[in-house]
């Protein structure tokens, strides 16, 4: 599948135009068990944060 493809160029292509960059942080809502299963098979790590912060 394309998506499939993409995630995996995700790292090449950040690495090639920002080769200092060694973390690639990505969001998704915490109903989207889709997206989060994609990541995880992608080898992305998952986080879980139930507040948002409030900067300042």
């Amino acid at each position: 599948m394309k998506i499939y493809a993409a995630m995996k160029a995700l790292h090449k292509c950040v690495c090639e135009l920002h080769p200092k960059i060694n973390e690639i942080i990505l969001a998704v809502n915490e109903g989207n068990i889709a997206a989060q299963r994609l990541y995880l098979k992608m080898g992305f790590q998952l986080f879980c944060f139930t507040e948002l912060h409030k900067g300042g």
